[in-house]
């Protein structure tokens, strides 16, 4: 309102200068009209009363354009100025409206995402399994959104359900669509919003069944996870473990990076494909049926005979031993060529 009556204020003061500078230059036109009407009477009658005449009509007619063509100067000014100032005005309330706009949007894609939120939250609790997918799916948007508003929240939601609902296997095909959804959101933005969550293997089970298995799946989003008894399987080891610990299970046809890279106890690896082992390492793990050719063993201490665990390496890719001090007999220690069950180490 404030610039409307700003603008309406400068039209009319420049309206009015505009009409004073118009009523002005009429009078001096004429005034310009008279003066030479009078010049030429009477008739002059010599050659030189003539050029006389003329040269002070050519001076006065420059006098005229000039008293003429200086106000007309400064109102074109004053115009230019109000046109300037205007659009400077124009472009404040241009920015105003944006501003608020983006505010009204900030507000709208609040208001979206906590109803996503809450919608979300009561389809993750329902009973049924289709209702649970969807809430899993709305709940996966939020948590990719801003930290600020909601995506912490949805993270805790759906690591709250993998804790409860798989804190004892993560077969369900609920639970690995809530991880997938952790880890798709951690790769986005990595955010660690609960402080410990731990897996345990149902023991009683296992020795029940004998096709009992885990599948347990790495859960991003806590600051330490831990997974005691049952198995990996299939899975790749390659991103960064920190926070990881790994208790008494099995790792089944797995590919993992550097096995250093696993804080460990009692594990064994079964089929797996490495990329570094490490002797430190295999004090706290056994291998079955491993294939190390190409692989880099470190030697950090005592090497152990890894045939017993029926592990090998093919001739023509041999592992690479660092860090040794004295020549190994890579027979010594592993088969060469996958070896047939009945094969023994004596």
């Amino acid at each position: 309102m404030r610039d409307k009556v700003e603008s309406r204020e400068n039209h009319q003061a420049v309206d009015g200068i505009g009409v004073t500078l118009i009523v002005f230059s009429a009078v001096i036109l004429a005034f310009g009209i008279w003066a030479v009407w009078r010049i030429f009477d009477p008739v002059p009658t010599t050659t030189d009363d003539l050029r006389v005449r003329i040269e002070l009509v050519r001076n006065i007619g420059l006098f005229v354009l000039g008293v003429i063509g200086l106000p007309l100067a400064i109102w074109r000014s004053m115009t230019a100025s109000r046109q300037t100032r205007e659009a400077i005005l124009q472009g404040y309330r241009v920015e105003r409206q944006l501003a608020f706009t983006d505010r009204q949007i900030a507000a709208t894609e609040e208001t979206n995402l906590a109803k996503l939120l809450q919608d979300g939250a009561k389809l993750l609790a329902d009973n049924d399994a289709a209702n649970v997918t969807a809430g899993i799916a709305t709940l996966s948007v939020v948590a990719r959104t801003d930290p600020d508003l909601f995506g912490n929240q949805a993270l805790t939601l759906l690591i709250d359900f993998v804790q409860q609902k798989g804190g004892e296997g993560h077969t369900g095909a609920n639970i690995k669509r809530a991880i997938t959804a952790l880890q798709t959101a951690y790769d986005l933005r990595p955010a660690q919003v609960a402080d410990h969550l731990i897996f345990v293997e149902d023991y009683e089970t296992s020795a029940r069944y004998d096709d009992y298995e885990t599948n347990w799946r790495l859960v991003r989003g806590a600051r330490t996870c831990t997974y005691v008894g049952g198995d990996f399987a299939g899975q790749a080891f390659k991103e960064n473990l920190d926070g990881f610990r790994f208790r008494h299970l099995v790792f089944r046809h797995c590919d993992i990076e550097r096995m250093a890279a696993l804080s460990m106890e009692n594990c064994s690896f079964k089929r797996c494909r490495f990329k570094e082992i490490d002797c430190g390492s295999l004090t706290r793990s056994t291998l079955k049926d491993c294939n190390l050719s190409g692989v880099r063993i470190v030697i950090n201490g005592p090497i152990p005979d890894l045939r017993a665990g029926q592990n090998y390496f093919e001739p023509e890719s041999p592992p690479l031993l660092v860090g040794c001090t004295e020549p190994v007999d890579l027979l010594a220690i592993l088969f060469q060529g996958r070896p047939q069950p009945d094969d023994a180490v004596f």
